[in-house]
């Protein structure tokens, strides 16, 4: 039986380089690769992405973020028996991708920056400039 979730995020216009690079961390926690323009499958559904993090699932090859032409990040799955569901991935993509981004920012803008985390809060500090 499919489960598949198409999931939206909060995150408009990303920043490739800074997507990629935080679906790379993501995909360490998986145990799983980022591949760049591919595709997503699950039990009935195939779909072009911009990022597949590959891993193997019972109905699908893992979690597909796409970039709309509006600039929408949007995540399809069909989270059948993964690790994560399509809600937990999105929600985890999109608290990972603000921290760094923030992070990002506040280098960019000469702070020296440290990052406390526990499970579900990530607290970006400004200790310097």
């Amino acid at each position: 039986m499919s489960h598949y979730a198409l999931c939206r995020t909060s995150i408009k216009n990303p920043s490739k380089s800074l997507l990629r690079s935080v679906l790379s961390k993501i995909a360490v926690r998986l145990k799983a690769k980022v591949v760049e323009d591919n595709e997503v499958y699950g039990w009935a559904f195939r779909r072009r992405v911009d990022f597949l993090v590959e891993m193997k699932l019972p109905y699908g090859n893992g979690y597909g973020v796409e970039v709309t032409d509006s600039g929408e990040v949007v995540v399809h799955v069909d989270d059948h028996g993964a690790p994560l569901t399509g809600e937990q991935f999105q929600e985890l993509l999109q608290r990972e991708y603000m921290a760094e981004a923030v992070k990002a920012v506040m280098e960019g803008l000469g702070y020296i920056v440290e990052e406390d985390r526990s499970e579900d809060v990530i607290i970006i500090k400004a200790v310097g400039w």
